[in-house]
């Protein structure tokens, strides 16, 4: 047996903030809380799709590629080798943070705490037009409905041709121009497949040429960076962008976004040990929202979403979509902690405050189906069907076919019907409110430690 000892002396250093339903949680909110407690903050997937927004006094301050922990003067901003970068998208999303409060030295250049992996793949306008092009052949066609409802950023196709091995990457921006020319060439002939026409391979040259300068301090070794400063004990924290329902995996596909949006993307799109992924901060609202198309059980269809819509102030950061609104999943939620973890894990729920003129608030607890006799087919059922043919769903059906007939088993909460955004205590939360939170927490099986109550950067109660 060996006796050599390991170069690398790892610990827990690396904490996750995550989405447990399907995006648009308000992630970017916790991250900014937790950022000042760490040395780095980094984002190991997705591209311009994802949006955060931050709110600091008078500022709002709104996020897509850049970690939003970069708020944090003291903090190290990292874009991993698993996200994708269209270039003068991602450097305008810099120039705009750093105008919008240009008299904050902290803010005003933050390229000096920004470091872009080598590896992580270019966005070209192609691949947004190639996104744009299926989406309305689909609506087209003879079936509307398989309209994914994408941003139309390009993250499908970039990902396509990632996988297809035609993918432009950061590194190859320092290349000689013959041969960056050649590689931009194989990935244009391949977007033109899609796009049934050609593209200006000059234009796109010279888009790539006007960006190079710009990007060159940032652009480094990310995981020799990383895998160094935790040797070194520096904390890291993980935005996972999206969240573990629309992963490409594990969320309601083909509904989903084109990359995976759980723990094991921090390994992929990081290159970091899984050994050093400490705790998981799961972040949810108190009820449940979706962009796109695709089944959403508790969706309501009616004058209470509506008022949800308006109160929560609904609207995608991307794209200004607005959001479908429903009552929280709890199947849904428990999918995603046991996918990525229950032990040194906490909970995060947002937006309290806008269930305060709710008479009555429902909790989804349970999903049931009719017709039992193994028809579930492999996507959760317990095998206990009731008399009359009905089965608990186990788990989280992986046939949106499925998923669109389950029956919602719900609780029945009183509301409080009082104001909650002046509220720093968790003591001093109405007792239907803290009734209403004990319960999410017990059937979750996960600790809350925040609990949101308005949209500034103060308005959170912190449960010790």
């Amino acid at each position: 047996m060996s006796t050599t000892k390991s170069n690398y002396n790892y610990n827990y250093n690396v904490d996750v903030v995550i989405g447990s339903q399907l995006g648009d949680e308000g992630k970017g909110r916790l991250i900014d809380i937790l950022a000042s407690k760490y040395d780095i903050v980094a984002r190991c997937n997705s591209g311009g799709n994802a949006g955060h927004k931050v709110i600091v006094g008078d500022k709002s301050y709104a996020f897509h590629l850049v970690p939003s922990g970069i708020l944090n003067p003291n903090c190290i901003g990292i874009i991993g080798n698993g996200c994708v970068i269209h270039l003068k998208d991602l450097r305008k999303e810099i120039e705009t943070i750093q105008n919008t409060n240009p008299d904050n030295k902290d803010t005003n250049d933050i390229t000096k705490r920004l470091y872009i992996s080598d590896r992580a793949h270019i966005v070209i306008d192609a691949h947004k037009e190639a996104d744009a092009a299926r989406e309305f052949k689909k609506s087209c066609s003879s079936n509307p409905k398989s309209v994914i409802g994408t941003t139309k950023q390009g993250m499908g196709p970039v990902y396509s041709t990632k996988a297809l091995r035609v993918g432009l990457r950061m590194c190859d921006l320092f290349l000689e121009k013959e041969i960056l020319m050649e590689k931009v060439k194989g990935l244009v002939e391949e977007l033109e497949t899609t796009l049934g026409y050609t593209i200006d391979i000059i234009q796109v040259m010279q888009d790539i040429e006007h960006e190079i300068d710009f990007y060159r301090p940032m652009v480094i070794d990310t995981i020799t960076y990383l895998n160094t400063a935790i040797k070194k004990e520096s904390r890291v924290l993980v935005e996972i962008a999206q969240a573990c329902l629309l992963d490409i995996d594990f969320g309601v596909y083909p509904y989903c976004t084109a990359t995976n949006c759980s723990v094991g993307a921090i390994c992929s799109g990081l290159g970091i040990p899984a050994q050093c992924i400490g705790k998981v901060n799961y972040v949810l609202k108190t009820y449940c929202t979706r962009v796109g198309n695709g089944p959403f059980p508790t969706e309501l269809l009616c004058e209470l979403g509506d008022k949800l819509q308006v109160i929560g102030k609904e609207f995608g950061t991307t794209t200004s979509r607005k959001r479908r609104c429903g009552w929280l999943d709890i199947p849904m939620v428990k999918w995603a902690t046991m996918i990525n973890g229950c032990d040194n894990a906490t909970l995060c729920l947002i937006k309290l405050d806008v269930l305060d003129t709710f008479e009555e608030i429902k909790l989804a607890v349970g999903y049931k189906m009719k017709g039992g006799n193994g028809e579930n087919g492999g996507n959760g059922g317990d095998g206990g069907d009731d008399e009359n043919g009905v089965y608990d769903v186990c788990g989280f059906p992986s046939s949106l076919e499925t998923l669109a007939k389950v029956e919602v088993e719900y609780e029945v909460f009183d509301g409080w019907m009082t104001p909650t955004t002046d509220i720093r205590d968790f003591n001093n939360l109405p007792i239907n409110a803290k009734k209403y939170l004990k319960r999410i927490e017990e059937l979750i099986g996960i600790p809350i430690k925040f609990v949101g109550v308005g949209a500034e950067r103060e308005a959170i109660i912190q449960i010790a």
